[in-house]
């Protein structure tokens, strides 16, 4: 990507439209979506499953982008791949992916640094939370660590320490990740221990699940990035969470047991928890009876929640309404059906969006290959079948 201004312009326009301050933009409510249209990737690519593509590459390409995380900052559209952190200028008349910064190692080792984004790297991103500046944090799982890209979008892109690991690792074994723990204190000594979802608020403050202890992490924003847990306790249920977004001063977190869904609602002043929706699969219909409820993505529209997983997506209200507003919710093992066309419109509610359930996650590489966001009148979901990595825009209304 070329990091100029008029990129960096884009990224700054309409951060509110992510859901980090939705709540107070108040748009009109997505209950309702009229069609899907394939944005990126390709659900019936047939290659191999480590294809991976190269800057420049057209978002429709083979072998497709595998868009792991999927946030919004104007028309930029940041994604990760492992331990890459990669954009698509969404405005521009035949959008490409750029990597923005990190690199895939190769073998066991991997590595973990900070300074200017052409350098830098990443053990394995878990996260990705814009700010109101249009900076990111970035949650490192693998090095236990949460980092800030400041200027992503622009010519002076650099990645800090904020909380959890600060010392470089030019090189470590995944299999021995550094500075694993569960505590609290300044952002320079604090530990997490496989740190997952992240999600800001408008003060600049990060909330931060913390797969391993099951806590929700505080960083404050201020001098020293405080780290806290809020409530001072782990999250009883869901058993974990695959992602997190926020509405004022709640955040909403999805996950499941393999066979039991929840959307759980943690006050962030006092840590307090509240179950919206629990359930096996005939509470989510149309999913099947006969299978797991599994829910995999949550985002925001502002007002309410939206909600994915295995192939349907629901609107859910913080009082616990479900509407079943797009995806036919058929099991992806019956995929492609009816002489599908993945260029072709669909009607929302009869769209086929195949998921998967597969040991590869932010928040989410085990059992999670959808996330999902919700972007200026639309909801962008990805899914996976096989190789077959895409994005799928859902126009609600």
């Amino acid at each position: 990507m070329k990091q100029g201004s008029s990129i960096a312009s884009l990224a700054l326009v309409s951060v509110l439209a992510l859901g980090i301050g939705a709540a107070e933009a108040k748009p009109k409510a997505a209950t309702k979506c009229s069609t899907a249209t394939l944005f990126a990737g390709n659900p019936l690519y047939d290659g191999e499953p480590n294809d991976r593509v190269t800057p420049g590459t057209r978002i429709n390409a083979d072998p497709p982008f595998h868009f792991q995380n999927l946030a919004f900052v104007g028309k930029v559209l940041y994604s990760r791949d492992a331990g890459e952190l990669w954009a698509v200028d969404t405005a521009a008349a035949k959008p490409v992916v750029n990597r923005i910064a990190g690199r895939n190692g190769g073998g066991s080792n991997s590595a973990f640094t900070a300074g200017p984004c052409e350098t830098a790297r990443f053990g394995w991103i878990k996260g990705i939370a814009p700010l109101k500046d249009g900076s990111l944090f970035i949650v490192d799982g693998l090095a236990n660590a949460v980092l800030k890209v400041k200027d992503p979008a622009g010519k002076k892109c650099t990645v800090e320490y904020w909380a959890g690991t600060s010392e470089p690792k030019s090189e470590f074994n995944p299999g021995s990740p550094p500075n694993m723990g569960d505590k609290d204190g300044p952002g320079a000594k604090a530990k997490f221990s496989n740190p997952g979802p992240i999600v800001t608020d408008d003060a600049g403050n990060a909330y931060v699940y913390d797969s391993d202890s099951r806590k929700i992490k505080k960083i404050a924003n201020d001098a020293e990035h405080t780290v806290s847990t809020l409530g001072g306790k782990k999250i009883d249920a869901p058993y974990t969470i695959r992602n997190l977004t926020r509405i004022g001063a709640k955040l909403y977190g999805i996950g499941d047991d393999s066979t039991t869904a929840t959307v759980v609602e943690i006050d962030t002043a006092t840590g307090a928890t509240r179950k919206v929706i629990e359930g096996r699969s005939e509470a989510f219909p149309p999913l099947p009876a006969s299978r797991s409820a599994t829910l995999h993505g949550i985002t925001t529209d502002g007002t309410g929640l939206i909600i994915s997983g295995l192939g349907a997506v629901w609107y859910l209200t913080t009082s616990g309404k479900l509407t079943h507003i797009a995806g036919d919710g058929i099991p992806s093992i019956d995929f492609p059906r009816d002489g599908y066309n993945p260029k072709a419109k669909q009607p929302a509610l009869k769209a086929q969006l195949p998921g998967a359930r597969a040991a590869v996650g932010a928040n989410q590489e085990v059992g999670s290959f959808e996330f999902i966001t919700y972007h200026d009148g639309a909801i962008y979901t990805r899914g996976a079948r096989g190789p077959g990595y895409f994005v799928e825009k859902i126009s609600c209304p």
